[in-house]
């Protein structure tokens, strides 16, 4: 997993060396979940960049949250269905539309107008 791609603010993205005890959650719909260990009873959930998705645009958008969980299953799926993933899906949806609305805009902009003509050298008599 390519730790660069964790959503955090801006350009601050955490320096989460590859652990032992890691996973990262794939669904269908292009969303990925990194969990790491954080502390002895917990995991932290990282909301991941989804491939489609350029940090471009995310860097420029507000940032999913990422929470500690407790190891406890139940718990934990509480709280990333609670607390994470309408954020996400959320910040997905709004990155996607400003993607397609920037690829839009440069399928429809003029191309570029010529560069001038040198001027010819001025004459001396």
């Amino acid at each position: 997993m390519d730790t660069g791609r964790i959503w955090t603010p801006w350009d601050d993205r955490p320096g989460l060396a590859p652990r032992l005890r890691a996973a990262l959650l794939l669904g269908s719909d292009g969303l990925m979940l990194y969990l790491v260990e954080h502390r002895q009873d917990r995991a932290l959930v990282c909301p991941v960049v989804p491939l489609d998705l350029h940090e471009d645009i995310t860097d420029h958008l507000p940032a999913p949250p990422s929470v500690a969980v407790p190891l406890d299953p139940v718990r934990a799926a509480w709280r990333i269905t609670d607390r994470v993933l309408p954020h996400y899906t959320a910040a997905v949806a709004d990155a996607r539309e400003a993607a397609a609305y920037l690829a839009a805009r440069r399928a429809h902009s003029p191309a570029p107008l010529p560069a001038p003509l040198p001027s010819p050298p001025a004459r001396t008599h």
